[in-house]
């Protein structure tokens, strides 16, 4: 067993003696997930081998709810994609029997500043940066499906179409803004927590839409949106 740190992640990393489940509690506010990666690169239609897997254990906030498929749910699927070493296994691609989640949609997005590290099958967070250097988290933790010259496609929730429609409103408004895709060094590494005040008017939508089953908008959110509107004001007087 080794342990890294990554990015202020504290990562252990086990290639032996795990099965089963892929997620066991530990003490405190974090949960341990089993995670599986390739060892080599798969091309779309090849069968998941229990040879072609490698896993790693990782320990994340538990409030961030995250899943991963469990190995009984990986081996004899299908690779949806051409994928590469490496590469995190998840719903996303391997086929299962399993329903689509119902809020989620293909999406394209452009204007988005994409690096050339960012690929077909890259994990990424789509970020916002504002002209007086405030950077937030808009959408985390999303692999990109299909990449264009300047576009990509992605699953997005509800929530996560609002929120990156508000981040497309603020850089068309504020001279200086940016969107842009980073991507994560490794598939299994903790995702980031989006942290974006999104604008009035989507948090009006919040209220009463019936696609988002609980309200993500705290009051806290609210007086960072006001905050960050006024350190936007008196960049520009």
């Amino acid at each position: 067993m080794t342990a890294c740190v990554m990015f202020g992640v504290y990562v252990t990393i086990s290639r032996k003696g795990i099965g089963g489940n892929s997620k066991n509690m530990l003490d405190g506010e974090k949960e341990q997930h089993i995670l599986y990666t390739l060892k080599a690169d798969m091309k779309k239609g090849d069968k998941v081998s229990d040879e072609d897997l490698e896993h790693h254990v990782i320990s994340v906030d538990r409030e961030d709810n995250i899943k991963f498929p469990d190995k009984q749910d990986i081996l004899g699927k299908e690779i949806k994609i051409d994928v590469s070493k490496g590469a995190l296994i998840d719903k996303d691609i391997i086929l299962t029997d399993e329903k689509a989640d119902d809020s989620l949609r293909l999406q394209m997005y452009s204007g988005i500043e994409l690096n050339p590290e960012v690929l077909e099958g890259s994990i990424v967070d789509i970020r916002i940066q504002f002209a007086d250097g405030e950077d937030y988290v808009v959408a985390s933790y999303k692999r990109v499906e299909k990449r264009g010259e300047d576009s990509i496609f992605v699953f997005v929730d509800e929530e996560e179409i609002l929120r990156l429609s508000s981040a497309e409103t603020d850089r068309n408004m504020y001279a200086g803004t940016k969107l842009y895709a980073i991507t994560y060094v490794h598939d299994y590494q903790q995702p980031a927590r989006p942290d974006y005040p999104v604008n009035g008017y989507v948090s009006e939508l919040y209220d009463w839409t019936p696609n988002i089953l609980k309200s993500v908008f705290t009051e806290d959110m609210l007086e960072r949106r006001q905050l960050l509107e006024e350190n936007l004001r008196q960049l520009v007087q």
